[in-house]
């Protein structure tokens, strides 16, 4: 068995100062624009893309760092994919809303498992409801404010909401 899987990564947004920081990190790390038209040297896609077929397990954690660390303007999401007993790793970094990581499937797509679920719900203090719980502490357990901000950027979903 690897230990390596593929890791992909968005950036929606990012300022001038911190767009060159992004590209440093993304040639470090060896990604590849993934769809849409090559850009130009030095200009970074946004919206499209990247990746690398094989790269290290765990790489999706250093990569997130770094950039919410040096390119602190930048939105964005990327996830490694599974490696067998492993999940895979989902981060969205949105500034202003947060980070939020979770596990993830292949196609990126964050998920919670039920065992850990249930083992926060079963930790609720007495009298508070899953309603309740949602508006709050789940809600940042969910990732749902970053999540949706995270969709904010997609054209296909913001198209969709269009039509």
């Amino acid at each position: 068995m690897s230990d390596s899987s593929t890791l992909q990564l968005i950036v929606h947004t990012a300022s001038e100062e911190d767009a060159p920081r992004v590209l440093e990190a993304i040639a470090e790390q060896t990604l590849d624009q993934l769809e849409g038209d090559e850009p130009e040297s030095g200009i970074l896609a946004l919206g499209q893309r990247y990746w690398v077929e094989q790269t290290p397990v765990g790489s999706s954690f250093e990569l997130a760092a770094h950039l919410i660390e040096h390119a602190p303007s930048a939105a964005l999401a990327l996830w490694q994919d599974p490696n067998p007993p492993a999940a895979g790793h989902y981060v969205a970094h949105v500034p202003g809303t947060g980070t939020y990581e979770s596990d993830c499937d292949a196609e990126g797509n964050p998920y919670i498992g039920v065992k850990a679920l249930a083992a926060r719900l079963a930790a609720l203090p007495e009298g508070i409801t899953v309603a309740e719980w949602l508006a709050g502490d789940g809600s940042v357990a969910l990732g749902i404010s970053v999540l949706e901000a995270v969709r904010r950027y997609e054209p296909e979903r913001n198209a969709r909401c269009q039509d």
